[in-house]
């Protein structure tokens, strides 16, 4: 089949994979792409297919600050996204499905946690196969709901009722999180509130908002349409995800 749609490369099935999880992702790393794009092929056929799809401009590569996500011993050099010229291909592709126009912009003072979002998302789709999973700032755009984002929002089959997702891995001020917990209580479209919490005195703190009192350490009261689970930084994506970033640091940069 015939994918090139006006590009100067042939594009694969895999290729459209890519494309279709940088927009939905937002930003990935090389190991991110590797263990969701790429999982059976060789380091060197996935940077052939990233290199021609930075030639002809449908992704673009940022070299930034190396960071460390968690417990991982690789650092971060490098990001990828996808292009203005990538949405349109997507576009042409999909036509029933409404895509932002333009790349989300990246972040560095949220990039670890919303490279974290990435590996919760592939972890929610490993673990339910059929729900449909948004970043939150792709339906922000959708639907100019600018007064409220959750880092996810999961819609289960057959169903309208939506769930936010919010990944807390440092503890914000107590006036931030009265606030959006009124808002969350206000807001009628999330039916719950699901938070992942990189510790248990994080989960302490919102609880003491949400109830409006100090909770025991072995108390495990109602807290209505809000929930509560780990996220754990030793997972086997968090753990892998930069395990090759070393082989693409080393590619030639591509001038676009």
């Amino acid at each position: 089949m015939d994918l090139s749609m006006s590009t100067n490369v042939l594009l694969t099935e895999r290729d459209c994979t890519l494309l279709k999880s940088l927009y939905d992702n937002t930003v990935m790393t090389y190991g991110q792409i590797k263990m969701q794009v790429f999982p059976e092929v060789k380091k060197t056929t996935a940077i052939n297919r990233l290199t021609k799809l930075l030639k002809v401009g449908l992704i673009s590569r940022q070299r930034v600050a190396r960071i460390r996500l968690g417990n991982d011993q690789h650092a971060i050099g490098v990001l990828y996204q996808i292009t203005k010229s990538g949405i349109q291909w997507l576009i042409r592709r999909y036509p029933l499905i409404i895509f932002r126009p333009e790349p989300v912009r990246v972040h560095f003072y949220t990039l670890e946690h919303d490279l974290l979002v990435v590996d919760l998302m592939a972890q929610l789709k490993r673990e339910s196969p059929g729900l449909e999973i948004v970043n939150g700032r792709l339906w922000e755009s959708a639907t100019n709901a600018n007064w409220l984002v959750p880092d996810l929002i999961l819609k289960t089959p057959n169903s309208n009722a939506l769930v936010a997702v919010e990944l807390e891995l440092n503890v914000k001020s107590e006036k931030r999180y009265r606030e959006l917990i009124l808002k969350y209580r206000m807001a009628s479209q999330f039916e719950k509130v699901i938070y992942f919490v990189g510790h248990r005195s994080i989960q302490a703190t919102i609880m003491r908002m949400i109830l409006g009192r100090p909770v025991h350490p072995q108390e495990k009261p109602a807290t209505g349409k809000f929930e509560f689970r780990s996220f754990h930084f030793g997972s086997p994506i968090a753990a892998q995800k930069e395990k090759d970033n070393q082989a693409i640091e080393k590619t030639p940069e591509v001038n676009l």
